[in-house]
């Protein structure tokens, strides 16, 4: 095993491929190895030339000294490829972080993400569509993911919040930036929550424009599906869209995305196939294969009584108290390998004992 000194120092290398990180790891996994190469050594452990002007393993492990010290005194953790707390699904993709830095509590790996995402200029209609559609998958049970930017992304983190979710703040920074600062007490709110916030880039990192594709394929990697509000064309939004279809995550375009100034993202999503949908309810009962959705006075009370029927309308849902439990149940058995779902129907794995259906959403 590679002492985590050495393993925080070849994370600094950020023109390394995760592969090639964990061949770096195999090669040199204590410090004294480690601090003995030099660059020749590292392109032929990796098998090419390094992109970068100079190397110098004295000073990486002098910076992942310094970064594990800060990181323990601000009490930031982290986890790293291999270990087993480790997101499942986001293990899977092709490109996973090698580090993982995090504040507050990584997500119940039984249980699926979904990610929200859409334009930081949204029109006021879809600010109260992402904030109603978060919070419907908050009183699910269900964590959404987004990247705490202004706009859409905003809107995400508040409405699950709002509805009990434990929400997920991606970051395009260093876990001790927060981008933008007048986002520093919505980051403080999805702690409070349950929540995490998290990033692959070390402590001090900025917030640099070309961090933001590479944060958008870690939202849709920790997620099992991608739903996009509102996206006009150009949008990293989409970026998130073609990552989320690249991982084969399920993806979604929400209905207001389709009119108004800011649609042409949505449209073309939408025009090469992506479910439209309205509401939560018919993500679940898309995976899920029709249990009855909806929201009563007792789950409202059971989350702490944050949902304000004021403030939101949530039309013609019906759910039943006992909604979110039956959810996540399902979701527990089908992860697990318990049961599994074929013609829109559940079987027990080991006997393919039908599931019965509730009424259709």
């Amino acid at each position: 095993m590679a002492e985590q000194i050495v393993v925080l120092a070849v994370h600094l290398l950020e023109s390394l491929h995760t592969s090639e990180k964990l061949s770096l790891l195999d090669a040199a996994p204590n410090e004294g190895d480690f601090r003995r190469l030099c660059r020749v050594d590292v392109e032929r452990i990796i098998g090419r030339r390094l992109k970068i002007r100079e190397f110098s393993a004295v000073r990486l492990l002098e910076a992942a000294s310094s970064d594990l010290k800060y990181l323990t005194q601000a009490q930031i953790a982290y986890t790293f490829y291999w270990n087993s707390d480790y997101p499942p699904l986001l293990r899977e993709t092709y490109e996973p972080p090698f580090v993982l830095y995090y504040r507050g509590h990584l997500p119940e790996p039984s249980l699926p993400l979904m990610a929200i995402v859409g334009t930081r200029r949204p029109t006021g209609v879809a600010l109260r569509t992402t904030f109603e559609l978060a919070a419907e998958f908050g009183i699910s049970g269900i964590a959404v993911v987004s990247g705490l930017a202004r706009g859409v992304d905003s809107a995400a983190h508040r409405g699950n919040i709002h509805g009990g979710g434990k929400t997920v703040a991606v970051l395009g920074s260093g876990i001790d930036t927060i981008y933008p600062s007048s986002n520093r007490r919505l980051a403080e709110a999805v702690l409070d929550s349950g929540g995490m916030i998290c990033s692959e880039f070390a402590p001090g990192v900025p917030p640099l424009k070309y961090h933001f594709p590479g944060r958008n394929r870690i939202i849709s990697g920790l997620s099992r599906g991608v739903v996009v509000t509102e996206a006009p064309a150009g949008s990293g939004a989409l970026i998130t869209a073609d990552f989320c279809l690249e991982q084969g995550r399920d993806l979604y375009v929400h209905e207001q995305g389709l009119s108004g100034v800011n649609a042409e993202g949505c449209r073309a999503l939408a025009e090469n196939g992506a479910p439209v949908i309205s509401s939560a309810r018919q993500v679940l009962a898309d995976w899920y294969g029709g249990i009855e959705c909806g929201k009563s006075d007792a789950q409202t009370r059971r989350n702490g009584g944050r949902h304000d029927r004021s403030e939101l309308d949530f039309g013609t849902l019906n759910e039943s108290e006992d909604t979110g439990k039956a959810l996540a149940d399902l979701m527990r058995q089908e992860l697990s390998g318990t049961i599994t779902r074929q013609y829109g129907a559940y079987f027990r794995s080991s006997d393919l004992w039908q599931i019965r259906r509730s009424t259709p959403c």
